[in-house]
Order: structure tokens, then sequence, then C-alpha cells
């Protein structure tokens, strides 16, 4: 259930999380998530994001937007009849991520997505627009390539590393909590 109060993006509720600094919340392609999910050919070669968006060692950011792009990717034949997930299938994946994501459904961005590399990702490009220390996961070259984000869009394999090295592997140093009045709230 998406979190409407207040403003397009409310503050998350902190009390439950580390009381050590944690990184903000990331932002996972759709292109990721699929890549982690289990076929019949085992794990898939990012299940270690999947899993943490799953257990909620890794906080991560969705808007309603993103969470239907999910939705629809995962319910496409070509990929639908490889998963093998248990339980409640795709649409048990679905409701739990709903339920672990940070929710936030920010204000499309005003020039209609021209900003971004690929218009249809626009809706990415506003949501790392709602904290400028959000990072956006994902395998697309086009948006890794942009030169404007390019720090803030990165491979999950050079995030992963980097949170891998940071002291207690989770979290960078000198992160401060995330600020009131940006992102949604998740329930733990």
């Amino acid at each position: 259930m998406i979190d409407r109060s207040a403003s397009a993006c409310t503050p998350p509720a902190l009390a439950g999380l580390r009381p050590e600094p944690i990184p903000a919340p990331v932002i996972v392609d759709t292109c990721v998530l699929v890549a982690g999910l289990p076929t019949a050919g085992g794990p898939g070669p990012w299940a270690c994001i999947v899993e943490g968006m799953r257990d909620g060692s890794i906080d991560f950011v969705a808007s309603e937007r993103l969470l239907r792009e999910y939705r629809v990717v995962l319910a496409r034949p070509a990929i639908a009849h490889r998963l093998r997930l248990p339980g409640g299938g795709v649409e048990g994946l679905l409701d739990e991520l709903a339920r672990r994501a940070h929710h936030c459904d920010p204000a499309p961005i005003a020039d209609g997505g021209r900003a971004a590399p690929d218009p249809g990702d626009a809706h990415l490009w506003a949501l790392l627009r709602a904290d400028d220390r959000l990072r956006l996961l994902t395998l697309d070259r086009k948006l890794l390539a942009f030169s404007r984000m390019r720090r803030r869009v990165v491979t999950p394999g050079a995030w992963w590393r980097e949170r891998s090295a940071a002291p207690g592997g989770q979290t960078t140093a000198g992160q401060e909590p995330l600020p009131s009045g940006r992102l949604g709230t998740r329930p733990r």
C-alpha cells in the first residue's frame, strides 16, 4: 500500500532501522530484479540483491509506477515461464517487495522526461531526484553512460563491491540517516 500522507514523499520510519549510520536506500531497476530471480538454472547472478530486498538487509525505494513495471515485466510469458519462485510466486514476491520498500511517488519531472537518457525511464530519474543520496542499480547501458548521473547510476556489481568493502559490509563511512520529508515509510 502506497503511503500518500502529507506530501508525495514523506519521512521514513527511522526508529526501527539500525542505530549506526545507514546507506541511503537504492532504486533497483527492473532488469536487476529479473536478473536476480531464480530460474530452472538456479539463482540469478544478482540473487544477493533480490534476497536482500526480500529479507530487509537492503533498503530500497520504489514508486507505484516502478512496482507496476515490476509486475508487467514479470508477467511476460517469456519471463514468467522461466521463474521458479516459491510460495506465492510472482504475486507473493511483488506483495513482499511492496511491503519492504520505502514508498516514494515524486512528481513527474517538468521536462517530460527529456533529461533522462531514455524517456521511458523518466520515472527512475524522478525517484533519483527525490533525494541526492539515492543510487540507481541498473544494467541498462544507456542509463549507465549518462554522464550527469554517473556516480549515482551504477551496476549492481559496483554497488555490491562498494557495500561489501564498507565497515561491517552494510554502510558507507560518513553517511547519515535519511533526512525528513523526502522518502515514504515502510513497515517493519
